[in-house]
């Protein structure tokens, strides 16, 4: 069995969490994949101050907020997908918030992030509205970690990118090319991570 773990950075609950569900629908299909979603909507989690004190004392971080509750679901999960609207050409400031603090677990635990699979999601109001940027974002956040980023089927190379036109789940529906790139991405990862967890037995 397989864990996937779907992080939806919007600081809303609409056409990012909706992308992410349909990837994570598509996931399923798979024999052998499990998943779950986690929305950074309404949720604290305040930025790394880089104190240093994770590296130093190979401790987790002392700042109390949600990434309490979230360092055990990202040890446990085995593949990510990591989904944010466009920000001024970026991902969120609460997604990125999220990736700084992964810091203690790639510090104190031999690389607790190492060799977990990660995809990245974009959702832009417009068509060309940074999406490529944001997933290109995501990447390199996610290769800070230790993590192997699996890209999408060809046509949508690093990532699934949507037009939601700010219309929210109803503009992800209507999609269509942004709705495929959603499904390819989440039955690609699955398929990776079924290798990748045959591999270690």
């Amino acid at each position: 069995m397989a864990k996937i773990l779907g992080v939806s950075g919007s600081p809303r609950r609409s056409a990012t969490y909706r992308s992410l569900e349909i990837a994570l629908e598509a996931a399923k299909q798979k024999e052998g994949i499990e998943t779950e979603i986690i929305s950074l909507h309404g949720k604290n989690i305040k930025p790394c101050y880089h104190c240093d004190l994770c590296k130093k004392k190979k401790v987790l971080c002392h700042i109390e907020d949600y990434m309490l509750e979230l360092y055990p679901k990202l040890k446990e999960a085995d593949a990510f997908i990591f989904a944010s609207p466009v920000y001024a050409m970026n991902i969120t400031p609460q997604l990125h918030s999220l990736f700084s603090r992964m810091r203690p677990l790639h510090e104190i635990k031999g690389g607790a992030l190492r060799n977990k699979l990660a995809s990245g999601i974009a959702v832009g109001g417009t068509r060309n509205g940074g999406q490529e940027l944001t997933i290109n974002a995501i990447i390199h956040a996610c290769l800070t970690r230790g993590m192997i980023f699996v890209g999408n089927e060809p046509g949508n190379y690093s990532g699934a990118m949507v037009w939601s036109k700010d219309q929210g789940a109803k503009g992800v529906e209507e999609d269509k090319v942004g709705f495929e790139s959603i499904k390819n991405l989440g039955n690609r990862l699955a398929e990776i991570a079924l290798i990748m967890e045959a591999g270690k037995k």
